[in-house]
This record gives structure tokens, C-alpha cells and sequence, in this order.
């Protein structure tokens, strides 16, 4: 039996809305160092070009702050100290897509084609990945996919723990198994693999999300668990 839980009703939806940063992709943007991270052992961090888009625009809205607040300082004839400008790590190794190892930490171009041969206690997050294709040949432990656009993935063996799709959209995903898959704030999703009765989805304000080309009719108020 499927779960539907109504968030509101009657309410103006823009598909635009999906363009804004959530909060989890921020804080896992503003540090590779973040705590967060921290807590699980042996992850593997590729980003793409939208990671560089972010911390220039967090730069932009730093800057547009410090604007403000000088104004502010000057119209109340106080001297203006400015800030330090915050540190964002831009330096990432490009990922060698010849090489069957992955390093720790990389960084994708748009429009590159991956194949992974992960280590099963791994886990793995991947931000901001543009116009890519991905082969997992191996199991990973779980694998968190944030702010992607128009990516292709394929599981020739499926996760350990499972999926989290967070803040994507025209994304392509293919498992021979799937235990466990969450999907949030993500539109234009296909899934297709194996779904057993142990398979477990949970959909939070999606739009326009195919499992086997059967429409989940998820909805941006929407929480459906299967």
C-alpha cells in the first residue's frame, strides 16, 4: 500500500522554484571539510561544474552583504571594518576518467563519461554534475546525487544502503536492484530496474517521476512512500 501524505492545496506552483539551492546542497557546498561528511568513513566526493556555480554565488552574496553593510556603517558615520572574504576550496583534481581507481575527492567536466569501480564500503557523493554518464561496476555502500542536470547513471549491482536523489532534474537512473531509493525536490526523473516487494521509494515534492515507465504521479506537495 502506498503512503500519500498532502502538504497543501491550492497553491500557485512554478517549476522555477526548483532552481534555488536547498539547504543540504549549501552546507555540503561551502566545505569538502564539512562535519556532516564527517560522520561516515571512507566517501568518495565527485563534483561537477554547477559546485563552481555555487560558491560564485555564494562569493556574489557575501559581497552584496559586505555592500550593505558599509552602506550601513557609513550612514551611521561609524568606521567600516570589513570582513574577511570566506575561503572556498575551487582547486579540485580533475577526475581521470581512464583510471579504474577514484580518488577521494574530484571534480567532473560537463559532458564526461565515468566508469566507477567503487569498493563496497565506500559511500559516495556526487554535487553538481552536468550532462554525464556514469557506469557503477561494483556495489557502493550508498550514494547521495545533489543538484544534477541531465545525467545518466547505471547500477550493474545495487547499492548496500541505497539512493538519495536530492535537488536534481532530467535525471536517468538504471539498477538491476534497488533496496532503497529517496527522491527530493527533483523533477523529470526516470527509474528503471528490478522493484521488488522489499524495494522501498520515497518521493518528497517531485514533479514528473517514471518508475518503468509507470508515472508515480508525484506532485511538489506530495510525500509518497511505496
Amino acid at each position: 500500500m502506498n503512503k500519500i501524505t498532502l502538504f497543501k492545496k491550492n497553491i500557485n506552483y512554478k517549476k522555477s522554484d526548483f532552481n534555488e539551492i536547498n539547504l543540504l546542497s549549501e552546507i555540503i557546498c561551502n566545505s569538502i571539510n564539512n562535519e556532516i561528511l564527517k560522520t561516515q568513513k571512507n566517501i568518495v566526493t565527485i563534483y561537477g561544474p554547477g559546485y563552481i556555480d555555487d560558491l560564485n554565488n555564494m562569493d556574489k552574496r557575501w559581497k552584496k552583504k559586505e555592500r550593505e553593510r558599509k552602506r550601513k556603517y557609513k550612514k551611521k558615520n561609524k568606521i567600516y571594518k570589513p570582513n574577511k572574504i570566506p575561503k572556498r576550496n575551487k582547486d579540485i583534481p580533475i577526475y581521470n576518467t581512464e583510471n579504474k581507481k577514484i580518488p577521494k575527492i574530484s571534480f567532473v567536466e560537463k559532458g564526461s563519461i565515468l566508469h566507477i569501480y567503487p569498493k563496497k564500503k565506500y559511500s559516495l557523493l556526487i554535487y553538481g554534475l552536468n550532462k554525464t554518464y556514469i557506469t557503477f561496476h561494483n556495489k557502493f555502500n550508498h550514494i547521495i546525487i545533489s543538484k544534477c542536470n541531465n545525467i545518466r547513471i547505471y547500477l550493474l549491482k545495487e547499492t548496500i544502503s541505497g539512493i538519495d536523489l536530492l535537488n536534481c532534474k532530467n535525471i536517468y537512473l538504471y539498477s538491476l536492484d534497488f533496496n532503497y531509493i529517496n527522491l527530493e525536490y527533483s523533477s523529470d526523473i526516470d527509474i528503471y530496474g528490478n522493484i521488488s516487494k522489499n524495494s522501498k521509494f520515497i518521493i518528497n515534492r517531485c514533479i514528473n517521476v517514471f518508475i518503468n515507465n509507470k508515472n508515480t504521479n508525484a506532485s511538489p506537495f506530495l510525500k509518497i512512500i511505496k
